[in-house]
């Protein structure tokens, strides 16, 4: 099954440009010549060069538009919008890219100001976020409060289990004077 695949690049005017979207699909933006166009204004010719993968290139655009194809290998761009600073979204597709199935879970870590407030320096206390539509799956957290009116919060991570887009342990810090309202996101492979 073919997928869409989207990507970004900034392009150079004067040297060619290596976009890799993985390992089994790569290609180059090669600049080629500056054209005149009806506005009084010039273009660029700019090639594309498949290195790997098999993909049919969908749609290459920018902030201000969409660029226009020559061929299936070469489209035009306004010169003024190759600059070293503009990106360019390509949308190719392909069967070179196989997605994992994942399972993400979004939950809010809520801890009310009243369980921190009065804790004593160097004080903790322990608690469980379950995640319920996810086979009952369970991650320990810990608050502790330092020497100021501050805690630190470290959720306990699984193997194989991303909390906020780290592996291991997320931790983060928010101070006692307000309830606690973190959102966390869990990412971790589906059951088949």
């Amino acid at each position: 099954m073919k997928n869409l695949v989207v990507t970004t690049a900034v392009l150079s005017k004067t040297s060619k440009t290596i976009i890799e979207i993985n390992e089994n699909l790569q290609f180059d933006i090669i600049p080629q010549k500056c054209i005149p166009n009806e506005k009084n204004a010039a273009d660029y010719e700019l090639q594309i060069v498949k290195l790997k993968g098999d993909f049919k290139l969908q749609n290459v655009s920018f902030h201000l538009g969409d660029c226009n194809f020559k061929d299936e290998n070469t489209f035009l761009q306004h010169s003024v919008f190759i600059d070293g600073k503009t990106e360019h979204i390509f949308s190719l597709l392909t069967d070179d890219v196989k997605f994992d199935v994942v399972v993400s879970a979004v939950y809010e870590l809520k801890v009310d100001e009243f369980q921190m407030k009065f804790l004593k320096p160097f004080e903790s206390f322990h608690g469980r976020i379950i995640l319920s539509d996810y086979d009952n799956k369970i991650f320990e957290y810990t608050v502790n409060k330092g020497p100021k009116d501050f805690v630190v919060i470290t959720v306990k991570g699984d193997e194989g289990v991303r909390i906020n887009g780290e592996t291991g342990d997320y931790t983060f810090y928010d101070s006692v004077n307000c309830d606690i309202s973190h959102k966390l996101s869990f990412v971790f492979k589906a059951k088949h």
